[in-house]
């Protein structure tokens, strides 16, 4: 063949692979998009907070209209604690929105080792210490203020400081801000 033959073939050749090179690398590039989506379908809230902590995210938590900002301390299940002004201890199974506010603003860390497991071993741990504290509940018309007097399974007693109690159910219950 004459050598400007085989350069028609070379030159076809080489743009058939290129064109076949993109449509495998679009087909990759989509199949990349569709696992990754699925990936987050499956992870679960306290996931995301513990992503949200060893990155270091300055986050934000929206409790109806309460709302907090600082860095993750610790999480474990459904418990994240927010190291703001104040210590919040967040129900990740009550009504709380999580939003990020600055990716990676602070050093990531780890979780703490003896660190409450549950919101619920948290508030045992409230109990036993009684610490004064506000309960953040989005639905309730006046501050729930006192110290947990019974943490029970699915609710917590909050006696108030006039000593009349508050029953608020855990479901309900989306921070409690220690105040000593």
């Amino acid at each position: 063949m004459p050598k400007s033959e085989d350069e028609e073939f070379e030159k076809m050749g080489r743009e058939l692979r290129e064109q076949v090179g993109g449509e495998f690398r679009l087909a990759a590039e989509q199949d990349e998009y569709w696992a990754m989506k699925q990936a987050r379908r499956a992870r679960t809230l306290p996931e995301i907070a513990y992503d949200a902590m060893s990155r270091g995210d300055l986050l934000e938590i929206w409790a109806g209209e309460t709302t907090f900002r600082g860095f993750i301390q610790h999480t474990r299940n459904d418990l994240l604690v927010l190291q703001a002004r104040d210590r919040i201890d967040v129900n990740l199974g009550g009504p709380v929105i999580l939003r990020v506010i600055e990716p990676a603003a602070a050093p990531g860390s780890g979780a703490v080792r003896n660190g409450a497991t549950s919101f619920a071993a948290r508030l045992a741990e409230l109990e036993q210490s009684r610490t004064l504290g506000e309960f953040v509940t989005p639905f309730s018309r006046a501050p729930v203020q006192g110290r947990v007097a019974i943490r029970a399974n699915d609710h917590v007693i909050v006696e108030g400081p006039d000593t009349r109690e508050w029953v608020v159910p855990l479901k309900w219950l989306a921070a409690v801000v220690s105040r000593d």
